[in-house]
């Protein structure tokens, strides 16, 4: 019997891939690229654009005019005011009365059988006149803080007196003989306190008296002793007043054509219309503004705050930051020409052979932005010494030209590219940037928020 063949030949497993082992590795190793790439690149902030507006800075100090007569004291003798600063009197009406003795006030008080006390009324405007000053307190005038507390105590001495004023009927014809009543020669506003501004018009103004760090006011209190021909108060005769603000070059060209004025008065937030007009001091542009009412308002005041509500700009608002600045070469449109498979706008550049045979090659480089002389392109596109050829010509242009562009890196993408934007209005944050350009940006888009962290095809993890 023929001997069995004991050869063992081994089984080879036919080898199986798993498709899903494979799959998964592929996703982990991405994952683990990207992950790696996110912390060793920097990580940029990204800022949606969205629309908005600023309101231009239109605040102003102006310097008030107005129709002021002085009123004098005929004798010398300790004044005692009994009408309210600020009030509107008529004539013939009681104001004050000059004491010669100054025993006037231990008159009254003995008249009465009561302490005089403020009202409720009283108290209630003295928190306002309070309240109203601490809102609107600017540390960088402080000065402003003793011309407050005089006006405090002159109020508080006014008010007194005005609620002892019918007391005054009650004295004995002997010891009124001790004092005049003086009253008021023709309606106006009562006040009193005296600047050397109540002749003070639009013809003899100076760029000093706009100046508030010059200003000085002086303020009559009750029971001041006066001397005969000193003034005592004044009267504000005529409801027109006018407000006189500082302006720029830029701003009095802005409006050299209005004839009127919106203005807030940043004290109280009143807002008012105003003839306008453009005066001219030192050649100096000034704007007047004229008013008609409200005068009663801003009796004591002589410097005011007021904002001029002209119209906000609106557009595309973005970050300050986000804003860089870009060069470019240029190219004369006369040398764009479209060509190529898509028939896109592109340039001729001029071309050579090994054996120095010239041609011309279309190219198409990316248009960021163009005027109507030039079109603007990305510089790492064409190399200085270049020179674009024109169609159907000889004519040349040598590459070299650079200009700037203002713009943002857009990153819609996934990468960096520059977007040119026309800045319509900036403050310290955000800038305004025209809406619906050609080559710029829209609502939604997203760009970088520091401008300066990247470049042109950078890539954003």
């Amino acid at each position: 019997m023929a001997s069995r063949n004991k050869k063992v030949t081994k089984y080879r497993r036919p080898l199986n891939i798993n498709i899903g082992i494979i799959i998964f590795g592929i996703i982990f190793i991405y994952v683990l690229f990207s992950i790696i790439l996110y912390m060793i690149n920097p990580h940029i902030s990204v800022y949606e654009v969205n629309k908005g507006s600023l309101s231009t800075n239109n605040t102003y100090q102006g310097l008030i005019l107005r129709q002021e007569t002085k009123i004098t004291a005929d004798k010398a003798g300790y004044v005692n005011f009994y009408a309210r600063e600020g009030e509107k009197i008529g004539v013939g009406q009681t104001v004050y009365t000059l004491d010669e003795t100054g025993k006037l006030a231990d008159l009254l008080a003995d008249s009465t059988n009561s302490e005089s006390t403020l009202t409720d009324d009283d108290i209630k405007s003295l928190k306002t006149e309070i309240s109203s000053f601490s809102n609107d307190f600017d540390t960088n005038n402080f000065k402003s803080v003793y011309n407050f507390k005089y006006d405090i105590e002159n109020t508080v001495l006014e008010l007194v007196n005005i609620n002892l004023l019918n007391s005054i009927s009650d004295l004995t014809s002997e010891n009124a003989g001790l004092f005049t009543t003086c009253t008021a020669p023709s309606e106006g506003l009562v006040v009193y306190s005296t600047d050397g501004y109540e002749d003070a018009t639009i013809d003899n103004l100076t760029e000093d008296m706009l100046n508030y760090d010059n200003y000085k006011k002086t303020t009559l209190k009750s029971s001041d002793l006066v001397n005969a021909g000193d003034v005592v108060y004044k009267l504000i005769t005529d409801e027109a007043w006018s407000i006189v603000i500082p302006l720029d070059e830029e701003k009095a060209t802005e409006y050299a054509d209005r004839e009127t004025m919106k203005i807030k008065f940043k004290k109280d937030g009143v807002i008012a219309n105003a003839g306008f007009s453009i005066i001219r001091i030192n050649s100096k542009p000034y704007a007047k503004l004229d008013l008609t009412n409200s005068c009663i308002r801003y009796a004591t005041d002589r410097f005011i705050d007021i904002e001029l509500m002209v119209s906000s700009i609106e557009g595309l608002k973005i970050p300050v930051s986000s804003v860089v600045e870009k060069d470019f070469y240029t190219i004369p449109i006369d040398y764009a020409t479209q060509g190529g498979d898509s028939n896109q706008l592109g340039f001729l550049l001029e071309v050579y052979d090994q054996d120095g045979k010239s041609s011309t090659q279309f190219v198409e480089p990316t248009i960021y932005y163009s005027t109507d002389d030039d079109y603007y392109v990305e510089t790492h596109e064409f190399e200085v010494g270049n020179y674009i050829v024109k169609t159907d010509s000889t004519d040349r242009y040598p590459i070299g030209k650079t200009a700037k562009l203002t713009g943002v890196y857009n990153i819609n993408k996934g990468y960096a590219v520059f977007k040119q934007i026309n800045v319509l209005y900036q403050n310290e944050e955000y800038d305004i940037v025209e809406e619906g350009t050609t080559y710029g940006i829209a609502v939604y888009d997203h760009i970088v928020l520091d401008g300066k962290s990247v470049n042109e095809d950078d890539i954003i993890y």
